[in-house]
């Protein structure tokens, strides 16, 4: 009889886990782009952390979020050691209307991935930072979604909300249904040269030379 509950367990979470809403990447994950960051340009990720600091105006929000550990890696240590947990995601907004999403809330991610670089922070250490470009945030905290209404981000979304992503459907097949509409030729404009800035180190976890740093 224990053997048969037993079995009946396994058989339940395995069917219960088949498919998780906002299904999310782990840091082994994150670890396999950090060694090969160019073989993952482009492709539909998602993870979900801690904001460590946050700008937004009418068009953009910028977030610094620090991806969760497992508790395994809290217990061995691990955790405070990885140079791969800081993500730089930005997110530009279909609407100007303010997300509200601050330091310190749980957020959930799902992007493109950018662009990696190691980066020196406050301590003089070197990290890792993954750039990601989000058309999808959910704030934990808040309990509300912000995402982008063009094909095949909106599927994308509705999928990984659903908890089809990753599991029944990949984001290839989702981008091969739903084709994204051609891009409108942009108008030229003349080329004007401006003086050459002075280049200096990059000490902090910094967006832009016009964004305050985060120092983490």
């Amino acid at each position: 009889m224990k053997r048969f509950f037993y079995f009946l367990f396994i058989f339940t979470t395995a069917a219960c886990s088949s498919m998780l809403p906002y299904k999310d990447q782990n840091l082994a994950y994150l670890n396999d782009i950090e060694q090969n960051p160019q073989a993952y340009y482009g492709q539909v990720v998602a993870f979900s952390g801690e904001v460590k600091g946050s700008t937004e105006d009418a068009r953009h929000l910028r977030l610094v979020l620090k991806v969760e550990a497992p508790l395994y890696y809290s217990v061995t240590g691990k955790g405070n050691a990885l140079s791969y947990q800081l993500l730089l995601v930005h997110f530009q907004k279909d609407t100007p209307a303010m997300t509200g999403i601050l330091k310190g809330s749980a957020l959930r991610v799902l992007a493109r991935v950018s662009q990696y670089e190691t980066r020196t922070n406050s301590l003089g250490e070197k990290m890792g930072v993954l750039h990601l470009e989000a058309f999808a945030v959910s704030d934990k905290t808040s309990s509300q979604d912000f995402f982008h209404l063009q094909s095949p981000e909106k599927q994308l979304y509705q999928s990984w909300k659903e908890g089809r992503l990753f599991f029944k459907e990949t984001p290839q097949e989702l981008e091969a249904r739903y084709p994204a509409a051609p891009k409108a030729d942009p108008v030229a404009t003349p080329k004007t040269t401006s003086p050459a800035k002075e280049v200096t180190p990059k000490k902090h976890i910094v967006f832009d030379e016009e964004v305050e740093e985060f120092v983490l």
